[in-house]
Protein backbone atom coordinates (compact mmCIF):
# COMPACT_ATOMS: atom_id res chain seq x y z
CA UNK A 1 0.00 0.00 0.00
CA UNK A 2 1.44 3.37 -0.92
CA UNK A 3 2.41 5.67 1.89
CA UNK A 4 0.09 8.67 2.34
CA UNK A 5 1.69 12.06 2.57
CA UNK A 6 0.51 14.95 4.67
CA UNK A 7 -2.03 17.19 3.00
CA UNK A 8 -0.99 20.83 2.85
CA UNK A 9 -4.33 22.56 3.25
CA UNK A 10 -2.87 26.01 2.66
CA UNK A 11 -1.67 25.03 -0.82
CA UNK A 12 -4.96 23.26 -1.53
CA UNK A 13 -7.02 26.33 -0.55
CA UNK A 14 -4.77 28.70 -2.50
CA UNK A 15 -5.18 26.51 -5.59
CA UNK A 16 -8.97 26.44 -5.25
CA UNK A 17 -9.33 30.18 -4.64
CA UNK A 18 -7.73 30.95 -8.01
CA UNK A 19 -10.78 29.40 -9.75
CA UNK A 20 -13.38 31.47 -7.89
CA UNK A 21 -14.72 34.78 -9.12
CA UNK A 22 -17.00 37.39 -7.60
CA UNK A 23 -20.68 36.52 -7.37
CA UNK A 24 -23.68 38.66 -8.19
CA UNK A 25 -25.29 40.09 -5.07
CA UNK A 26 -28.82 39.06 -4.15
CA UNK A 27 -31.65 41.58 -4.02
CA UNK A 28 -32.46 42.86 -0.55
CA UNK A 29 -34.89 40.71 1.44
CA UNK A 30 -37.62 43.36 1.39
CA UNK A 31 -37.61 43.53 -2.42
CA UNK A 32 -37.60 39.74 -2.76
CA UNK A 33 -40.55 39.53 -0.34
CA UNK A 34 -42.55 42.13 -2.27
CA UNK A 35 -41.87 40.36 -5.57
CA UNK A 36 -42.88 37.02 -4.04
CA UNK A 37 -46.16 38.45 -2.69
CA UNK A 38 -46.95 40.08 -6.05
CA UNK A 39 -46.36 36.81 -7.88
CA UNK A 40 -48.58 34.90 -5.44
CA UNK A 41 -51.33 37.55 -5.66
CA UNK A 42 -51.20 37.36 -9.46
CA UNK A 43 -51.52 33.57 -9.41
CA UNK A 44 -54.47 33.75 -7.01
CA UNK A 45 -56.09 36.48 -9.08
CA UNK A 46 -55.80 34.50 -12.30
CA UNK A 47 -57.08 31.34 -10.61
CA UNK A 48 -60.05 33.25 -9.19
CA UNK A 49 -60.73 34.82 -12.56
CA UNK A 50 -60.92 31.45 -14.31
CA UNK A 51 -62.49 29.41 -11.50
CA UNK A 52 -64.69 32.02 -9.86
CA UNK A 53 -65.17 32.50 -6.16
CA UNK A 54 -68.63 34.07 -5.84
CA UNK A 55 -70.22 30.78 -4.81
CA UNK A 56 -67.44 29.90 -2.39
CA UNK A 57 -67.65 33.29 -0.68
CA UNK A 58 -71.35 32.91 0.10
CA UNK A 59 -71.16 29.37 1.47
CA UNK A 60 -69.61 28.39 4.74
CA UNK A 61 -67.62 25.22 5.32
CA UNK A 62 -70.27 23.98 7.77
CA UNK A 63 -73.05 24.19 5.19
CA UNK A 64 -74.03 20.63 4.13
CA UNK A 65 -74.85 21.83 0.61
CA UNK A 66 -71.35 23.23 0.28
CA UNK A 67 -69.80 20.01 1.50
CA UNK A 68 -71.91 17.98 -0.91
CA UNK A 69 -70.95 20.21 -3.84
CA UNK A 70 -67.28 20.09 -2.88
CA UNK A 71 -67.42 16.29 -2.71
CA UNK A 72 -68.94 16.15 -6.17
CA UNK A 73 -66.25 18.45 -7.53
CA UNK A 74 -63.48 16.32 -6.06
CA UNK A 75 -64.95 13.01 -7.26
CA UNK A 76 -65.96 14.18 -10.73
CA UNK A 77 -62.63 13.33 -12.47
CA UNK A 78 -62.61 9.91 -10.83
CA UNK A 79 -66.16 9.14 -11.89
CA UNK A 80 -65.66 10.33 -15.46
CA UNK A 81 -62.64 8.05 -15.94
CA UNK A 82 -64.40 4.89 -14.73
CA UNK A 83 -67.07 2.74 -16.23
CA UNK A 84 -69.61 2.46 -13.45
CA UNK A 85 -71.08 -0.96 -13.86
CA UNK A 86 -72.64 -3.17 -11.24
CA UNK A 87 -69.44 -5.24 -11.05
CA UNK A 88 -67.64 -2.22 -9.52
CA UNK A 89 -69.96 -2.28 -6.56
CA UNK A 90 -69.81 -6.02 -5.92
CA UNK A 91 -72.72 -8.35 -5.61
CA UNK A 92 -75.35 -7.30 -3.17
CA UNK A 93 -77.28 -10.35 -2.15
CA UNK A 94 -79.69 -9.50 0.57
Amino acid sequence: MPEQSEIDYGVLIDRLIEDFGPVKRLWPVSIRLVVWILIEATILGVATLFKGSADAATLSADDPCHQNERGRQLSRPYLLDRDLSSSDFGSSSI
